[in-house]
This record gives structure tokens, C-alpha cells and sequence, in this order.
């Protein structure tokens, strides 16, 4: 058994560092930037330009939307010399190797300590598109599931070592630092389903532990510091825009709006374009622990088991923004579940590895691709290109233009890193490619007059508009703004500046 182990570990150790090796390639030279890696350049550059590393600031202003955690990584990655590129992705890509054997640990511990699990996992975490795509980004997710996956080990080398309370509330604590505090939630569902199937987990019993309440308090502590500090320093909006809008809003199962990407049962969809087949063995898997009786017997794999289905209800029902890139909070989770399960009808402990590694075969075309798309930018997101946009606006702004950006050339976070100013600018969706198209082409509709009217006002105090944006815009552009002067044109854009005039244009039905 021993050798047996030794030989799994050896395995994993070298899947990993090969891993880190493969999709390390073009982490610092790759110039195509997802929108939101933006935000990550730019709220991380403003703690040095605003000298102040207990607020995010975003357009230039206090912003209520995302607490620091990743945003401080990244800064300290610029303040040792990395370049941008690198600086905003190496957080990233680090929490996305140390997911990858997190998650083998948690499926070692499920699986009644089979060490084969360990790589059969980490191969079956480079089978998810998402979390590769993910872990190259520079987002924040990949940091919040990582600490998801660490708190749910910490929770279960719990129940053999006391300890191991105190780094459950750390990690999941250090979570809500990093984006959202789902890792206190996935911890309060196993904690409501294990009460009443072991004793252990009652909660008389664990506020008898010591350890428990220390970690609870410290998870508490964490999860409040933030929001605290915000509100005492920039007011009770902080609150109402962090909590409200982007956590309560996004999953509230009335009142909000669908997008495209958040349509009822959308999340398989979702799931079918991370993991193909993959997703569909995992769904079978949850079904299963459900279903079979031994496998139920597993209180902690039901209880996982449990999650998926609370989170993927939330989901279906959520009618707030939701997007595509939210099914990673179910992934390694989902992949854990899978090996555990397939592990308990495969009496040769090494076959999950050699069925994983079938798995990840038939996905390495699909993974490659994932990897390449770090070169391809379209529409000027390319970095460099993005930095030349820029720095054309700041060539001919004035002291007195507040300026307009073309979201779909110049991200907004874009602005905030790139530009000179200290000034506030926005990005409103009428100068997006979609919305002139379907707004701006002949007249304007209520909702596009509205944010109009709304951009205008916030914008009273200045003397006019300045900005960068395609050249076949202005016909529609003059439309809402008045006369828009050409002050440089480039290929097929143009830096525009326009007097605040308002128009009133002709509504369509």
C-alpha cells in the first residue's frame, strides 16, 4: 500500500509540474485581455496611484463592486518588477495548480483514501475549458473556487484533526476576501446536511470545540472586515452595491432581469461547453450518490452531492446577471465526485487514472485551443492596441472633457490604467457595437434615451465630451450629441469631441 502511494504521489507531483510547465506558455507575452482583466490592471495600479491599499478604486473613484484580495497580489507583482501581462495573470494561474491538487486531496479523502485519485482528479481538472481559460485570465475567479476547495479539505481533515477547524474558517474567510463568500455558504450546507447523520457535526457539539469557534470567529471576522471598513469610509452605499447588487441581486428569484447567458437550466449548457462528456458523467454521478444506497452511505460525498443541487437550483431561478463563467464554482467539485464514484465500481484502484487519462486525451485538442486564445484579441483588445487608444484620447483631451469611452474598443478599466488623468469617465452602452445597432441606426428607443439623458447629468459639469470610436459611428452618434468634431482619425476610428448639446431624437416604438 505504501508503494502503491508513493507511486500515485510521484504521479500527481509530475502531472502538476507538467501542467504548471504546458500552460505557463505565453502567460506574460499573450496580449489578448478579457474585459474584466482590465479591472484587475487597473484596481490594482490604483492603490500606488491614489496611495491608498484600503480602498479599490475603479474609474477613478471609490469602487463598492470587489474587496482586494487579488488586487493586493497583483500590485505586489508590479512592486517586484513583473510586467503587467504577468503581474495580473501569475495570481491567477498559481491559484489554478493549487486547485488542481486541492481537489485531488478532497477526492483522496472521499474515496476512503485511495491515492490513485489524486492524479485521476488533477487530470480531470485540466479537462474543464473554464477553469484553463480561468486560470490564464487574470480574473478573480480561479482565487475564490481555489479557496472554495481548500476550505472544504480544511472541513473535512477536520473531523481527525481539530486544528483543522481554525484553517476551514482561515480559508474560507480569505475566500470572501477574494471575490464572494462562497466558501462560508458550501461550509454551512455540508454543516446543515452532516448535523443530522453525524454526531460529530451537531452544532452543540462543535461549539463545544474550541477549535471550531476560533475558526468560526476568524471566517466571521474576515468575511466582515471589508464591508466594515468600506462603510465607515465611504457610507452605507458600499452595502448596497457590494451585498445588494452584486451577490443578493445577482441570485434573487424575482424582481430582476435575465440576460442571454442566465436563461432557466442555461447552467447544463454551461456545463456541456466546460466539460462535454465529462459534464455528462458527472451528472450521472450525483444522481447516483442519491440514488445508491452505499454511495449515501458516504455522508460527506452526499453532502457535496447536496451542494450541487442547492447551487444549481440558485441558477435556474437567479434572475440577475449571471454568466457562463459562474458553473467553475461547480466544476471541481463535479470532477471530485466523478472519480469518487467512478473509483467506488472500479475494483483495480489504478484504473480511475488510466480512465481519467482517456478522458484527458480526448480533451487535449479541445485544451490546447483553450490556451491559444490568449493570442487572439478581437475589436482592439489587444493589450497593445488598447494602450494606443488610450494614450490618442490623452493626446487631445482637454481639462474640461469628460470622456466617453467605446466599451467595445477601450474596456473601461482600460481608461483607468492607461489614462493620466485622475478625473471620472464612463463607458455607456449607447456607443457599443450591439446597442447603435439596434438603437442608433435611424432613431433612439426609451432605454438608450434614458441612460442618454442619465450620462448627461452626471456628466453637467463639463464642457464637453471627449472619446475614441469607429468613424461609420458618428451619423448615429450626432444623433444623441449634437455636431461630433473629428480631431484624429486612424484606420477606421476616429478621437471625437462633442459640446454638450443635447438632442432630443425621434423615439421608436
Amino acid at each position: 500500500m505504501t508503494q502503491s502511494k508513493t507511486i500515485a504521489f510521484t504521479i500527481a507531483l509530475i502531472l502538476l509540474l507538467s501542467g504548471a510547465a504546458f500552460l505557463s506558455k505565453d502567460l506574460g507575452t499573450g496580449e489578448k485581455l478579457r474585459y474584466d482583466s482590465y479591472f484587475t490592471l487597473e484596481r490594482s495600479h490604483n492603490f500606488q496611484k491614489f496611495h491608498d491599499w484600503f480602498s479599490v478604486y475603479s474609474s477613478n473613484r471609490p469602487s463598492s463592486r470587489k474587496p482586494p484580495l487579488q488586487y493586493w497580489l497583483t500590485a505586489f507583482g508590479s512592486e517586484l518588477g513583473l510586467s503587467d501581462l504577468l503581474s495580473i495573470r501569475l495570481p491567477s494561474f498559481i491559484f489554478f495548480l493549487g486547485l488542481a491538487i486541492t481537489s485531488g486531496f478532497v477526492s483522496y479523502l472521499l474515496s476512503n483514501r485511495n491515492p490513485w485519485t489524486v492524479p485521476a482528479t488533477i487530470l480531470l481538472i485540466g479537462c474543464s475549458l473554464r477553469l484553463v481559460q480561468l486560470g490564464r485570465s487574470g480574473l478573480l475567479d480561479t482565487g475564490m473556487i481555489f479557496f472554495i476547495m481548500l476550505s472544504v479539505l480544511a472541513f473535512f481533515y477536520a473531523k481527525e484533526n481539530s486544528k483543522s477547524w481554525i484553517l476551514c474558517g482561515l480559508f474560507s474567510g480569505l475566500g470572501a476576501m477574494q471575490k464572494t463568500p462562497i466558501a462560508i455558504i458550501y461550509i454551512a450546507i455540508m454543516l446543515l446536511v452532516l448535523r443530522k447523520r453525524d454526531e460529530d457535526y451537531k452544532w452543540s457539539s462543535l461549539r463545544q470545540n474550541k477549535d471550531f469557534n476560533r475558526g468560526l470567529y476568524l471566517s466571521i471576522s474576515l468575511l466582515l472586515f471589508w464591508p466594515v471598513l468600506q462603510t465607515f469610509r465611504h457610507g452605507i452605499d458600499y452595502i448596497k452595491s457590494s451585498i445588494g447588487t452584486e451577490m443578493i441581486g445577482r441570485f434573487t428569484p424575482f424582481g430582476g432581469e435575465r440576460i442571454a447567458e442566465g436563461n432557466f437550466l442555461n447552467w447544463l449548457n454551461w456545463l456541456w461547453k466546460d466539460l462535454h462528456l465529462v459534464g455528462i458523467v458527472a451528472i450521472a454521478c450525483v444522481i447516483l450518490v442519491f440514488c445508491y444506497r452505499r454511495l449515501r452511505e458516504n455522508h460527506r460525498l452526499f453532502a457535496l452531492s447536496t451542494i450541487i443541487v442547492v447551487v444549481a437550483v440558485a441558477f435556474s431561478f437567479a434572475t440577475g446577471n449571471l454568466y457562463s463563467r459562474y458553473i467553475a464554482v461547480l466544476s471541481p467539485l463535479l470532477v471530485c465526485i466523478t472519480v469518487v464514484v467512478l473509483s467506488h465500481f472500479i475494483s483495480w484502484k489504478p484504473g480511475i487514472l488510466i480512465l481519467c487519462a482517456v478522458f484527458f486525451g480526448i480533451y487535449f485538442g479541445h485544451i490546447e485551443k483553450t490556451m491559444e486564445k490568449i493570442n487572439k484579441a478581437s475589436h482592439g483588445r489587444r493589450y497593445s492596441l488598447v494602450k494606443e487608444y488610450v494614450h490618442l484620447i490623452d493626446e487631445f483631451k482637454n481639462k474640461d472633457d469628460y470622456v466617453v469611452l467605446d466599451r467595445s474598443l477601450i474596456p473601461s478599466g482600460a481608461y483607468g490604467y492607461f489614462g493620466t488623468g485622475r478625473e471620472g469617465y464612463s463607458g455607456p452602452r449607447f456607443l457599443d457595437k450591439m446597442a447603435l445597432k439596434k438603437n442608433l441606426q435611424h432613431a433612439v428607443n426609451k432605454d438608450s434615451l434614458k441612460e442618454i439623458k442619465s450620462y448627461v447629468q452626471r456628466a453637467a459639469n463639463k464642457e464637453s465630451f471627449i472619446g475614441f470610436t469607429r468613424q461609420s459611428y458618428r451619423p448615429a452618434m450626432e444623433e444623441v450629441l449634437g455636431p461630433v468634431e473629428v480631431l484624429k482619425t486612424t484606420d477606421v476610428y476616429m478621437v471625437w469631441r462633442s459640446q454638450i448639446r443635447y438632442v432630443s431624437p425621434v423615439l421608436s416604438d
